[in-house]
């Protein structure tokens, strides 16, 4: 199971429900176990995100076939959605924190994190208490702006950066030596949405990064 704190989910056709456990999701802005992902964005927060946690997800847990759309890397893997944030940039939230809380709680055994930011109140203590409990939890290293972002810059919680095609380095990913590993992040195709339309698209960014490699740990995982 992979604990995803991002802007919750849709049934979009090429992430569907079978990939996903709406039974353990849970909404930690409303206060609610409804994780959906209501598209509208939110014009309080700096660059609103909707259907961020979908295009995420797509990527670990996607369904449908390679001539129809997205294949996720993760396909027999469950997705735990935990609405947690309306913006990738985080500024002085706990949102996350809570929706880390909650993946342990509810049995996650990874918990993946395509956000960043700074002042996150209670994270680093709840990502410690995963770890603690065998959990593996990974975070996006940032785009444009150079510099590791928390919470991948907290020691506990591993960096990923963003790889291009032929494995050359993404131009606007952050880098440093507190980045842990780098998985493919640019040209990466993802189930979104235009206008509320669900389609494919071909998307960049240390988010997808995350998402790869909460695939190959769940695989990982699976095979020992």
């Amino acid at each position: 199971s992979v604990g995803q704190p991002d802007s919750g989910y849709t049934l979009h056709p090429n992430l569907g429900a079978a990939g996903l456990d709406l039974s353990r999701d849970r909404d930690v802005i409303d206060g609610d176990d409804d994780a959906i992902d209501d598209l509208i964005p939110n014009p309080a927060w700096p660059l609103p995100n909707p259907g961020h946690g979908t295009r995420t997800a797509s990527v670990i847990v996607g369904q449908g076939t390679p001539a129809e759309g997205i294949v996720g890397l993760a396909g027999r893997a469950l997705l735990v959605p935990i609405r947690a944030t309306e913006s990738v940039v985080q500024v002085f939230d706990s949102d996350v924190a809570k929706a880390v809380a909650h993946a342990r709680q509810v049995g996650c055994h990874v918990v993946s994190m395509s956000l960043g930011g700074k002042g996150f109140f209670g994270l680093k203590d709840e990502i410690q208490r995963a770890v603690d409990a065998g959990m593996i939890v990974m975070a996006a290293a940032g785009n444009y702006v150079g510099t590791v972002t928390a919470p991948a810059s907290y020691d506990n919680c591993l960096a990923v950066a963003a790889t291009g095609p032929g494995d050359t380095l993404w131009v606007d990913s952050s880098r440093g030596t507190a980045v842990d590993v780098s998985m493919p992040g640019s040209c990466v195709h993802v189930a979104a949405y235009n206008d509320m339309t669900p389609v494919v698209l071909m998307a960049n960014g240390t988010s997808y990064a995350v998402a790869h490699l909460a695939a190959a740990a769940t695989l990982w995982l699976a095979h020992h």
